[in-house]
């Protein structure tokens, strides 16, 4: 799901390029390029460089890249302005969820379904995580499978390996 943007930026990294819409400045839309097969070796933090042809503040892409480098280092990154993304209501409350869960920690799907007060809606979860437009602001990666396996990822699940584990250098 993404939504229209007043402004497309690029952000190169060696995965490929990161696409963000920005609307009145604030982020709309993170689309990941689809990686299953790189090592977590190979992600180059230095290729970062926000671009855009459109005409917008420096100041905001200073924050979308300061934001970026960050998270991609293990460092905090600050909060970045965000418009919530439109969806179901269950998405809403699980969107909502995730952001609750700590950096460097992760929960099951069917954790978050009984979190919910829906014990069986672990599918239902996984959908919602699925449909999650700012992937790296809504940290849907931190959800794993019961038995602790990755489980699945949007982009694929070389950048959820990536971003778990940068976490877990971190805390």
């Amino acid at each position: 799901m993404t939504i229209d943007s007043d402004v497309s930026v690029t952000i190169q990294t060696s995965w490929g390029d990161i696409l963000v819409g920005l609307v009145d400045g604030m982020l709309g839309s993170i689309d990941l390029p689809h990686c299953d097969t790189r090592s977590l070796d190979s992600f180059d933090v230095k290729a970062i460089q926000a671009r855009s042809s459109d005409s917008v503040d420096g100041r905001i892409l200073r924050r979308l890249e300061t934001f970026m480098q960050a998270l991609f280092s293990g460092r905090p990154a600050d909060t970045i302005a965000f418009i919530p993304p439109a969806g179901t209501d269950f998405s809403q409350h699980v969107w909502a969820a995730l952001c609750q869960i700590p950096c460097g920690e992760t929960r099951s799907y069917g954790d978050l379904a009984r979190q919910l007060g829906r014990p069986g809606a672990a599918r239902a979860v996984g959908r919602a995580c699925g449909a999650n437009p700012l992937p790296l602001v809504i940290p849907c990666h931190r959800v794993v499978a019961a038995s602790g396996a990755l489980g699945g990822f949007s982009c694929g699940l070389a950048w959820k390996k990536l971003l778990l584990e940068i976490e877990k250098e971190r805390k």
